[in-house]
């Protein structure tokens, strides 16, 4: 077979000005072109060197897949599909819960049948045993097949963190990374679970699951995402292309984003298809997809930068984390477009439209990522961890620990005699206000920053390092007009009184420390608020807020929970007291996450960063 001459043009151009005469060529002269990182414009023609991403290759010509194509076995079969939906667990916040049901029930009650393709599901390591129900449930109410690839958590316990990805072993922990954003620190924390990741949320592996299983099944294998929805129209599209140019192996389908699905039941509607495509493949294609990409690194980009196919993928950035761009197929470049896909909503209207929606959902989804595998590891600890169980003065230890020590039983009883006559402690009582004016937000002065002399200019406070201003020590005279050592008696007297209350079985003791617990954290009328945006303040800087540094003041809370888990065993603090703890701590390890002075000290090297994990993972256990 003899191809006709062709002839080509290339234009190197501004972004803009190249994107519009694509648009331009594409309506007024019939030419596709395709636009590279370089903004560079090439004819789509045989025989015509193209540039896509990094690479450069000649497209093959007709003769050349007509021949491939009579020689493959598919030449001789008919032109069947098998539609796969792969299902997978609900990823939240990126994906409101349950969104992965919502969208099955609305495929499996709108979607027509089409004409020589059968649909199939595959359920991809679902880990809430209801929700897989649910889902086995509708699709058997509606006669559906259905593969299911299992989630087995030992298997997924097995699976470590792992930091091979990064430059260096202490890149999480390096100068490097605390100077990147703070997307970039969330992707390197994700990142860090990414073999979990290849297990747990298995994206390129159901992907290859379904290619595999639908081989035996049609010449064409559509395994597309569990939240695709064709309309008639667009699967005729998708057929018709398909049926006509059988010679090519892969078939790019575009898709296109949906914040409504009952749009997608107005006849005739078409909204445009921009969005990351989708790929259908004949029986005897080459081509699977990566398994060692983890979710969120771009796993089917990674195929479509091996099969040459453009789009804003290639202008995406590459960080020294990401796996190596791959190299080339040696089927890159045998593809054709053909008709179009909807992505149904994903629950999240919030993170599908506007100019940082593309930004949103890529945050939203790495947050998703931890978050849900953390709470697959949580598993482990279930029907084995008792959050009840004191972390530092196990009851039986105590006994243990004071039975033949007479002089340490002796120093306990005196101590916890001489806190029974302190206290109770409230934030309320300090005879200085924190500079919000709110005599319930804890307040405590940088320790080393005193009033500037009045000879001087600037700032009415300065650093003199080493030099306690008066009452910024602790117990010191002063010190009443701060919450600091109040808060530290509270954590002294209450362990002293439940050890010895528990040590001598005492009720007056546990009784008394209770009253501490209840004062300080429940008692709405003395109850402190669940921040420290007040600690460690340096009057006349960052307009009168505390510093990270003051989270050091409340290095100790520790060891009050550890309080309140004996003083609930033995009953002294009611379910209702106990509930307004709880919502206390909840409170506080949220303002932990989220402040960013709080934040400033999560990253820090010293005793400053160990405090602030201690009470982060302190609280998380309580909880």
């Amino acid at each position: 077979m003899t191809s006709k001459k062709r002839t080509s043009f290339l234009l190197t151009l501004p972004y803009k000005v190249a994107r519009e005469a694509r648009r331009f060529a594409i309506r007024r002269l019939g030419m596709p072109l395709t636009l590279n990182t370089s903004g560079v414009l090439r004819r789509g023609a045989e025989g015509v060197s193209k540039s896509v991403g990094q690479h450069s290759f000649i497209p093959p010509s007709q003769s050349v897949l007509q021949e491939h194509y009579s020689d493959s076995i598919a030449s001789k079969m008919d032109d069947g599909f098998v539609l796969y939906r792969i299902l997978g667990n609900d990823l939240v916040p990126r994906h409101a819960k349950g969104q992965t049901y919502k969208n099955l029930k609305f495929i499996l009650e709108n979607e027509s049948a089409f004409v020589g393709c059968e649909k199939r599901f595959i359920l991809n390591r679902i880990a809430d045993e209801e929700e897989l129900t649910r889902i086995l449930d509708l699709l058997d109410q509606h006669d559906f097949a259905y593969s299911i690839i299992p989630f087995e958590l030992d298997r997924y316990l097995e699976t470590q963190w792992d930091q091979s990805l990064f430059p260096s072993e202490d890149y999480v922990f390096s100068p490097a990374l605390s100077k990147r954003n703070d997307r970039s620190r969330q992707v390197v924390d994700g990142l860090m679970r990414w073999r979990k990741s290849l297990y747990g949320i298995n994206n390129n592996g159901a992907r290859n699951f379904a290619l595999l299983e639908g081989r035996q099944l049609a010449k064409w294998v559509l395994p597309f995402d569990g939240n695709c929805f064709f309309t008639e129209d667009a699967f005729e599209a998708l057929r018709r292309t398909v049926v006509h140019s059988p010679h090519y192996p892969y078939f790019i389908v575009p898709m296109a984003r949906i914040s409504d699905n009952a749009a997608l039941l107005t006849p005739g509607f078409s909204p445009p298809a921009g969005e990351e495509p989708q790929i259908s493949f004949r029986c005897d294609a080459t081509e699977l997809f990566d398994e060692k990409i983890p979710y969120g690194r771009r796993p089917k980009v990674n195929l479509l930068w091996r099969l040459g196919v453009p789009g804003a993928w290639d202008r995406y950035r590459c960080e020294v984390w990401d796996p190596p761009h791959p190299g080339p197929s040696d089927q890159i470049g045998w593809f054709k477009t053909a008709g179009w896909v909807a992505r149904l909503n994903s629950g999240r209207p919030d993170l599908e439209a506007g100019k940082k929606s593309m930004h949103s959902r890529g945050v939203a989804r790495d947050v998703s990522i931890s978050t849900y595998l953390d709470n697959l590891d949580g598993r482990r600890y279930q029907g084995v961890y008792d959050p009840e169980e004191p972390v530092f003065y196990p009851a039986q230890a105590l006994k243990e620990a004071t039975r033949n020590s007479p002089n340490v039983t002796k120093a306990l009883y005196e101590a916890a005699q001489a806190a029974l006559h302190r206290g109770p402690y409230s934030v309320a009582d300090k005879l200085g206000t924190a500079p919000s004016g709110d005599k319930y937000d804890y307040f405590s002065q940088a320790p080393y920053w005193w009033p500037r002399p009045a000879s001087l200019t600037g700032r009415p406070f300065v650093r003199r390092d080493g030099e306690f201003y008066p009452g910024t020590k602790l117990f010191s005279p002063g010190s009443e007009q701060f919450d600091r050592s109040s808060f530290q008696n509270l954590c002294d007297d209450a362990t002293s009184l439940i050890l010895a209350g528990t040590v001598f079985d005492q009720a007056d003791f546990k009784q008394h420390a209770a009253l501490l617990v209840r004062t300080w954290f429940v008692n709405p009328k003395t109850a402190m608020k669940p921040n420290l945006s007040y600690a460690q303040v340096r009057l006349g800087h960052d307009d009168d807020l505390g510093t990270g540094r003051g989270l050091i003041d409340f290095r100790d809370i520790v060891r009050v929970l550890d309080c309140v888990r004996l003083l609930s065993a033995d009953g002294f603090l009611s379910e209702q007291e106990l509930g307004l703890f709880r919502a206390w701590l909840s409170e506080f390890a949220n303002w932990l996450e989220t402040d960013p002075k709080a934040l400033t000290e999560r990253v820090q090297s010293n005793n400053h960063g160990n405090y602030y994990d201690l009470q982060l993972a302190g609280i998380a256990r309580y909880l």
